[in-house]
């Protein structure tokens, strides 16, 4: 039996296990170590090709591959984890009728359709050990879709959530090239009141599901990071014109802004035009005519 081979292929699977449970389970934490870092390179690069060539539709589709790529990660991460167990002894995988040891393309295929697949084929594990190690595969595949599935929908469900929101928001027209908006601001103010519950949870669903932060529209007007920094400016311009009345709930609402920004680019400066500046170039918009008003 070659150790080397069942030391890096269990090594994989502790890796996959614990970044995947790290992902779904680490409420607040983000995102694991091994996704986490893949995504965020990969969304690094997209936007420096999209500052040399610059297109919406690209960084949309990138971000809606990210989100898929994650699970696909898990997955082939577990095919290689068990490949390379089932490769480390020749009695692991054999064929069902001559009882030859099977090939490492017939041991790739073995793994695979061990862990996605019900019941056996036309390989089979050569001992009662390898049978025992076949059975733990199985289970683990099965609860690698299933948590993946778990993963997938409720991003999903935040991604349109954010869409909703950043229409909603958008609806208020709080600034254009100009500058933040003027007329009937106290009345604005107080619809944006009710909308504070609605920017702390995207807040929370940001930190919760890291491919949330890669979601991405394209339109402007559909883009939540623009939305939430013609918020700031309109806040900003408020200070010295709503009332008493009408102060606390702007105070809450530049606060709640202020915490979606820093989910989304995950900083925590004290400089709020910094972040949001980070955040336009985030969501590839930093030639966005808002930046020069933050």
């Amino acid at each position: 039996m070659n150790l080397l081979l069942v030391v890096l292929g269990t090594a994989v699977l502790v890796v996959v296990t614990i970044d995947q449970f790290a992902t779904i389970a680490g409420t607040g934490a983000g995102s694991g170590l091994v996704v986490h870092r893949l995504n965020d390179g990969l969304w690094r690069l997209a936007l420096r090709v999209h500052r040399m060539w610059p297109s919406h539709r690209r960084l949309a589709v990138i971000g809606t591959g990210l989100l898929v790529l994650t699970p696909l990660v898990w997955i082939l991460g577990l095919w290689v984890g068990w490949t390379a167990i089932f490769a480390a002894s020749t009695d692991a995988v054999v064929d069902g009728q001559g009882r030859e040891p099977a090939t490492l393309l017939g041991r790739i295929y073995f793994a695979g359709f061990s862990l996605f697949t019900l019941g056996l084929g036309d390989l089979h594990p050569g001992t009662d050990g390898w049978r025992m190690l076949t059975v733990l595969a199985a289970l683990m595949g099965l609860a690698m879709v299933t948590l993946s599935i778990t993963y997938l929908v409720p991003v999903v469900q935040a991604a349109t959530a954010k869409a909703s929101l950043s229409r909603t928001l958008g609806q208020f027209d709080l600034a254009d090239d100009s500058g933040p908006r003027t007329s009937q601001p106290q009345s604005v103010v107080q619809q944006l009141t009710d909308m504070v519950a609605d920017i702390n949870e995207m807040s929370d669903a940001h930190l919760t599901h890291q491919a949330l932060r890669y979601y991405h529209a394209l339109e402007d007007a559909d883009s939540l990071a623009v939305q939430v920094c013609k918020l700031h400016v309109f806040l900003s311009s408020q200070r010295d014109l709503v009332d008493e009345g009408h102060a606390l709930g702007r105070e809450r609402q530049r606060r709640a802004a202020f915490a979606l920004a820093c989910s989304i680019t995950r900083e925590s400066r004290q400089d709020e035009a910094s972040v949001y500046r980070s955040l336009l170039a985030h969501d590839g918009r930093s030639d966005h005519p808002v930046r020069a008003l933050l």
